[in-house]
């Protein structure tokens, strides 16, 4: 396991001759590298520091990621500390962290020492008399998650509804249709705030079933509809919605390199689930969300 551990929040340094974890790990392994704080500067999420590559050595651990918000007010005359781990890599060393503090009156006459770092009170409630990093001064901010991500739904099977309060679990049924509905059978698709480009398909599980057309274009808040054929009447079968697009769509000033870039975005429901996000790699493998960047998760609302 990488060493030093980096902080709550942070990400993990290299093994020796691997790179630094995170949006902003450091990638010359061979040499070591510095990492870099990578994130969005309204701290929603926030990230903590990318980890040091490692050399012969382990590359140091990021700082983290802090949070401190309040009703009423927050002083700082001590310091608050986000800082990365050295390395015995030089470089190597993990890159300091975040700090956001928000609340209706805030007093720093202390230390911040993060990467960045984000005082959000009223207009003119904020007093900075403090040293380490100059920090962001704003009003409030008050998005958690965005508002319209995009997301893909089944609306109707054959004609018939698909209840709003489905999908809880696969040990019941959803939708009961009768046998003698013939193919092909209707299946129509809602997307959601899809960007132009999107293409949607079907799959099935439980069920030889084929889908006509294969994959069909949706845009922002519009339907299609699916033309099923061969799904098995006597036994339950699950049926997947798909819509797969470039993060560049929704994303423009995504910045991305290296191994784990994301070429392309999946947003997948079952019947009556919430959407669900895969990404994946120019070759088709899947990049675990930990290593997405942190601006395209945020625009997803994770």
């Amino acid at each position: 396991m990488p060493f030093p551990l980096p902080d709550l929040g942070g990400f993990y340094g290299g093994a020796p001759g691997q790179n630094g974890v995170g949006p902003g790990g450091g990638v010359t392994a061979t040499l070591g590298a510095n990492g870099t704080w990578v994130g969005p500067l309204d701290l929603v999420p926030i990230i903590g520091g990318s980890g040091g590559a490692g050399c012969g050595f382990d590359g140091g651990g990021g700082g983290g990621a802090i949070v401190i918000a309040s009703s009423g007010s927050i002083s700082v005359p001590g310091g608050i500390n986000t800082i990365g781990s050295s390395s015995a890599c030089i470089p190597g060393s993990g890159s300091d962290g975040a700090i956001r503090l928000v609340a209706n009156s805030i007093i720093v006459s202390g230390s911040l020492n993060a990467a960045v770092a984000r005082l959000e009170a009223p207009l003119g409630n904020v007093a900075y008399t403090g040293t380490g990093v100059v920090p962001v001064v704003a009003t409030i901010n008050p998005v958690i998650v965005p508002v319209n991500p995009p997301t893909i739904s089944i609306t109707s099977i054959g004609g018939y509804q698909a209840p709003s309060a489905t999908g809880a679990t696969w040990k019941t049924v959803d939708l009961l249709l009768p046998t003698q509905i013939p193919d092909p059978i209707a299946v129509v698709v809602q997307g959601n705030n899809l960007p132009a480009g999107a293409q949607a398909s079907l799959s099935f599980s439980g069920s030889p079933a084929t889908a006509s057309p294969t994959t069909a274009a949706l845009s922002g808040s519009s339907s299609t509809t699916f033309y099923v054929s061969g799904l098995n009447r006597s036994a339950v079968t699950v049926i997947f919605a798909v819509a797969t697009f470039n993060p560049a769509l929704i994303a423009s000033n995504l910045k991305q390199s290296g191994p784990d870039a994301v070429a392309k975005v999946e947003v997948a429901a079952a019947l009556g689930q919430p959407a669900k996000y895969r990404f994946l790699r120019s070759d088709g493998s899947e990049v675990s969300a930990a290593r997405v960047a942190p601006e395209l998760r945020h625009i997803l609302g994770m």
